[in-house]
């Protein structure tokens, strides 16, 4: 089944929920890149452009599918991978030849200068996925999937079984010890939970989706899914860009059926990407980006929506994430904006016109996203996106200014995660300091 290190870690545990903790001190944005907020502070391309080959064409007229992530507790580092495609709607996409897609690249904020790992590829909808820990990132690679450390060493490598099946997605719990995957067999999903701390394959479990949600399967090759955890590596959701979002419990047992139970009639996910679990609460907050242009706010344990946005724009919503303190949501939409909005009563509180700040971009293909990632750092003040002209940028956000903030980032710069508890704090102090998430 290929290489199965066991990876190292430390978790935080309160309770019944745990969390990975990292080892290192947190690294700083870099002060001389920090600009009014709302101001683009950067953008380069998500892949090495020595490493396009193609002489007769040009990687401005063509689809990137790309992402940039933030290295968890390091705000001066940015992991990038991108991909340049054909995309036809109603079959698998083509990457553009002589052109290996998905090669992962450090950016190094402060120097201003990127590694790229060597040998790294990604033929399907590149995508990078960050360790809590801060050490690890995986992928899914042309034949496997696979976890390097952040220095490009191979620690663990799961290989396709015998029915030559194609990986979608994977995604790390915040705990650290599982690795969820999802896969397709023919036209049928699967996923598999690895325990990536155990580094042995027999733990995996696994579950055919396609048999117990009724109708998801594929049937154009290009289906696009995507999973998260939720804070206390409990649940898993699931969602689709053809209509389907699920919650399975860490054993893989159906919880809910998001799509069918709790979301308004005809509100269904605008895409696969446009989901994500407030980081305050356990497992019951999840926000939902949806076809209507709004944003609905969901308690999963009680199956209602309490809270939902106004109509966002005039183009569908591509992109969503979660502030890291929970205080608000990014929303990108495909024509190059991005809504912040309140987690409090769902109003905008700030926007970003990318067109006024990059008056070339153009919607590179109506049917696929324009903005397919958006990652903030660990302070939330900064925004980076991955969009569909190849290139990721950081974006300066609104400074929420408090003595809490001020002191747990002073902090945080000079006591790793995992000696916060041999200060003189309150445990109180310390889980609020490690954004511990919490039962209602």
């Amino acid at each position: 089944m290929g290489l199965a290190m066991r990876i190292q870690f430390h978790t935080h545990i309160e309770g019944d929920v745990g969390r990975c903790i990292p080892n290192t001190k947190h690294r700083k944005f870099p002060s001389h890149l920090i600009k009014p907020a709302g101001d683009l502070v950067l953008e380069t391309m998500t892949y090495p452009m020595n490493c396009w080959l193609n002489t007769k064409v040009s990687p401005n007229n063509v689809y990137w599918w790309c992402d940039a992530q933030f290295l968890p507790n390091d705000d001066n580092t940015l992991f990038l991978t991108g991909g340049a495609y054909d995309p036809r709607t109603m079959h698998a996409w083509n990457s553009v030849k002589h052109v290996r897609p998905g090669r992962v690249m450090k950016l190094d904020l402060m120097k201003a200068s990127a590694v790229v790992f060597p040998e790294s590829s990604m033929p399907n909808f590149p995508n990078i996925q960050m360790h809590l820990s801060g050490e690890y990132v995986g992928y899914i690679g042309p034949e496997a999937v696979k976890i390097q450390t952040t220095n490009h060493e191979d620690v663990f490598i799961k290989h396709k079984d015998i029915r030559n099946c194609n990986y979608k997605f994977c995604a790390f719990s915040p705990n650290g010890k599982y690795l969820a995957i999802l896969l397709s067999v023919s036209k049928s999903f699967e996923i598999i939970i690895s325990r990536v701390d155990k580094g042995l394959t027999f733990h995996d479990i696994d579950l055919p989706l396609s048999r117990h949600i009724q109708g998801f399967k594929g049937h154009s090759f290009n289906e696009h899914v995507e999973c998260k955890w939720s804070p206390d590596s409990e649940y898993i959701t699931v969602c689709s860009n053809i209509e389907y979002v699920f919650v399975l419990s860490k054993n893989l047992e159906i919880v809910v059926d998001i799509a069918a139970d709790i979301l308004p009639a005809n509100a269904y996910p605008s895409w696969s990407g446009t989901f994500d679990y407030d980081p305050r609460s356990c497992h019951d907050i999840l926000a939902v980006g949806c076809k209507d242009r709004k944003v609905y706010f969901l308690n999963v344990s009680s199956k209602e929506t309490f809270l939902q946005s106004e109509v966002l724009g005039k183009d569908d919503i591509d992109s969503l994430a979660f502030h890291p303190q929970g205080t608000s949501i990014a929303v990108g939409t495909r024509d190059f904006n991005i809504y912040l909005l309140s987690t409090n009563d769902a109003q905008m509180v700030f926007q970003i016109d990318m067109n006024f700040h990059v008056p070339d971009l153009t919607v590179k293909n109506s049917s696929f996203p324009s903005i397919m990632r958006l990652s903030f750092s660990s302070t939330g003040e900064q925004l980076a996106t991955a969009s569909s002209d190849g290139k990721a940028r950081i974006w300066q956000l609104p400074v929420d200014i408090s003595l809490f903030r001020l002191c747990k980032w002073i902090i945080m710069s000079h006591v790793p995660g995992t000696k916060l508890q041999q200060l003189p704090l309150p445990k109180q102090i310390v889980s609020k300091l490690l954004e511990m998430p919490r039962h209602p």
